[in-house]
């Protein structure tokens, strides 16, 4: 009975602990800790600090080549200045007066709000260029480079360079510099371009008297002179190393963007397919010269010439500028198409001539009042005139190897910049004297003349 009641009262038991087991996972359980205070710390942000207009400069000169059109920037240790006009005052300057911005920047508009101890600035920028254009600006420091870059261009029938240096060119200047490159490489360049300037900041002339400083019309403006006394001894130069512009905004540079564009009556890819044509037949040509001596080999360049491109008669006498974009005043239409002006005649000799390495320059004038070009040629120790298209008009020995005298009385060119032409060589000398018996212009046995090309439409009279 006992061992009964015993066993009764341990089920009963575990049946209680087994129950408050179960209402206990059942019910909530509550944890209290004490308080703890954490500090405040500023959330994370992406605004830029500057600590002076000098810093607000550098940024927003940042910001313009990285292209961003909206951002805030916190401004510290104003000093107690007006920060709307202090900035207000260097995003005009940047629009107006720096290069990048005047290029690149349509217009900024800023505004400063004081929170306790900083300013927040609100900048929003409207381009006038896209990032693309305004990463592709070369900055150049010597006219060598500047003369790389537009070759460069040129060659690849590029529609602009934008190009950024402290030189002091004038559209004028630049546009020369382009004709001067195209008639040094006939080889390269099919076309000479159409060309147009535009210069950031913009180039004014002001009189010393005339100058006026725009702050003064301006309340908002801080007064330099009080603010900053100490300014230009701080910061005598801006943040990329270029002088103070004389009677302008402080730590503008003197450089300029060029922004140059280029145009062609032909589109950029078939004038790669023109310049590649041009590549080949220059080099067929030069190939085919034969001669013992410099002075054989160029006489045999000249008739080669003569033997396979004709006079365009007609062109020549409406043509009446240098460089204009008409193929016989081009060395591929005197070696591909076969017919030229005498511009055409005189780049592509030179175009032979720079192929074997001989000195040749062309040179821009006039032959009775009507526009000419021809050749300058350096052989044996002198200079001498070489003018392959009058060869074909009015024969060979009327224009092969002369001197300044020989050409002073029919021809024109600036002569003041030109080498002097006064080598006593002839082709008399190469070819040996012409049969007084012999009608041809030339001994029978001389191989290198062939009668039947001169008489096949490059004479006088046919042309």
């Amino acid at each position: 009975m006992k061992r009964t009641m015993k066993s009764v009262l341990i089920i009963l038991l575990a049946v209680a602990m087994l129950t408050g087991c179960a209402r206990l996972l059942e019910g909530d359980i509550e944890s209290i800790t004490p308080h703890e205070v954490v500090p405040y710390e500023r959330p994370p942000t992406e605004q830029i600090s500057v600590a002076d207009h000098y810093e607000f400069r550098a940024t927003m000169l940042d910001l313009i080549m990285q292209h961003v059109t909206e951002t805030q920037i916190l401004y510290h240790n104003y000093d107690g200045e007006d920060v709307q006009a202090a900035v207000r005052r260097v995003c005009d300057e940047i629009m107006y007066e720096h290069p990048i911005g005047a290029y690149a920047v349509a217009n900024i508009a800023v505004n400063a709000t004081r929170v306790v101890a900083y300013f927040e600035v609100d900048i929003e920028i409207e381009f006038k260029r896209t990032h693309e254009q305004i990463a592709s600006i070369v900055n150049v420091s010597t006219q060598r480079y500047m003369v790389t870059q537009l070759l460069s261009s040129i060659s690849e029938y590029k529609e602009e360079a934008v190009i950024r240096t402290s030189m002091q060119l004038s559209e004028e200047e630049i546009t020369e510099l382009v004709k001067e490159i195209y008639y040094q490489n006939p080889r390269r360049i099919v076309m000479l371009p159409f060309v147009a300037v535009d210069i950031f900041p913009e180039v004014v002339e002001i009189l010393p008297d005339e100058v006026e400083d725009p702050r003064e019309e301006d309340e908002n403006y801080p007064d330099e002179d009080e603010d900053h006394p100490d300014e230009d001894e701080d910061h005598p130069e801006d943040d990329e190393g270029f002088p103070d512009a004389v009677g302008g905004f402080p730590n503008v540079g003197v450089d300029r963007i060029y922004e140059i564009k280029f145009g062609y009556m032909e589109g950029p890819s078939m004038l790669q397919v023109y310049s590649e044509n041009l590549a080949l037949y220059v080099r067929q040509n030069a190939e085919r010269a034969v001669g013992d001596t410099d002075a054989e080999i160029l006489l045999s360049l000249v008739e080669n010439l003569m033997a396979s491109t004709a006079f365009d008669e007609g062109t020549a006498r409406t043509i009446s500028i240098h460089g204009a974009q008409n193929f016989a005043a081009t060395a591929f239409g005197a070696l591909v198409r076969g017919q030229a002006v005498g511009e055409g005649f005189a780049m592509a000799f030179k175009a032979l001539c720079d192929e074997l390495r001989f000195d040749c320059r062309v040179v821009l004038g006039y032959i009775d009042g009507r526009v000419h070009a021809w050749n300058i040629i350096f052989l044996d120790g002198y200079y001498y005139h070489i003018d392959v298209a009058m060869a074909v008009v009015n024969g060979l020995e009327t224009a092969f190897l002369k001197t300044d005298a020989d050409f002073e009385e029919m021809y024109t060119w600036d002569r003041e910049n030109t080498v002097r032409c006064e080598g006593s060589l002839t082709l008399e000398d190469i070819i040996g004297p012409a049969d007084p018996d012999d009608d041809d212009d030339y001994d029978d046995d001389d191989d290198d003349y062939d009668d039947d090309d001169h008489d096949n439409g490059h004479n006088e009279e046919e042309d």
